[in-house]
Parts: C-alpha cells; structure tokens; sequence
C-alpha cells in the first residue's frame, strides 16, 4: 500500500486569533479545536495570565500562539515565513493542515479576577477617552472595556492621561501603569 507524503505546505485558514479581551492575573484563555466530528480535546491549551505584563490582548495572544505553535504540529498561528512559523500583532490567522480534520478554532475565557463595582464613593469624572484634555492628578474614569475605575497618578505620571494614542490606556495599553491606578 503506498502512503501520501505529508505536504506541509498545504495549509487551510481555520479561523482569527483577536486581539479582543483583556485578562487579569489569575486568568486564562483556552484554546479548542474542532473536526466535523466535535471538539478533540486532547488539543486543548490553556494559558494563564501569571504576571502584569500578559495581561494586554497583544500579549497573551502571542504567547497563546506561541504555544499552539509550539505544541500541535498540524495547527499553526501566524504568517508562513521561510524558517517557519511568525507570530506578529494584531489579527492572527490561525490555519490546520488538511490531514488533521481540524475545521474550527475558539477560545474559553475563566476569569478568576473580579471587576470592581461603582461604589457610592466611588464616583467617577469621565468615561475614557472623553475629554482627555481634563484629565488631571486624581481624575478618575471608567473604561467600558475592563469594566474598572481608574484614577490618574499625581504629576508628572498625569501628564501620560491624557495621551489617548493607545500605549497608556487604562487597563489595557502598554504603559497603562505609568499613568493610572485602578481605584
């Protein structure tokens, strides 16, 4: 009986890997995979959220796709490249090799980390980003999409609050840290 070889370069866009949920310490995202039949979960990954810095979307999603990569041979996270596999930012495609039987991908979310909720005391100047030109030392917003009050830091760190690029976002930018406090 004469076998096939496997051809690496056939490779089937599955799904997106998106940049769309920030993760607290304590969290963690799981990866499942899909055949016509259902989930095989023996492909199942988990990546918990062990430090400050993983827990932006832009870098749990590289770690996630890093470890995909890493440990299951026929899916594969990211661009082609000549010497393998690169994982960028922003929108992963996430691609299966037709031997595998693996037609979809989605991710589980288990939230460990609590929001806070408005407390009387806790009343708030702004919805971010609205009028970041008001933004001062001890400002306080609320950021729709962590679903956390934050409080500008005293000067000079509250100059970076009302620098609405993205790197000082509440909760979610790079250097978020630099700037705010979650109240």
């Amino acid at each position: 009986m004469l076998r096939r070889p496997l051809i690496l370069d056939e490779w089937q866009q599955i799904s997106v890997l998106k940049q769309n949920h920030h993760l607290y310490v304590g969290d963690a995202v799981t990866a499942h995979f899909f055949t016509v039949e259902g989930e095989v979960e023996a492909l199942q990954l988990t990546l918990s959220i062990a430090y400050n810095a993983m827990q932006a979307s832009q870098y749990w999603t590289r770690e996630l796709a890093n470890l995909i990569n890493f440990h299951l041979p026929l899916v594969k996270v990211g661009k082609k490249a000549l010497l393998g596999w690169e994982v960028g930012y922003g929108e992963l495609p996430v691609f299966s090799h037709p031997s595998s039987g693996i037609t979809q991908f989605e991710l589980s979310y288990q939230c460990m980390a609590k929001p806070k909720t408005r407390s009387s005391e806790a009343h708030t100047d702004h919805v971010y980003p609205q009028q970041p030109q008001n933004y001062q030392p001890g400002t306080k917003v609320w950021h729709q999409g962590t679903g956390r009050y934050y409080k500008c830091k005293a000067w000079p760190f509250s100059e970076y609050c009302r620098d609405i690029s993205g790197d000082f976002e509440p909760g979610v930018g790079a250097l978020w840290e630099m700037a705010w406090e979650v109240c």
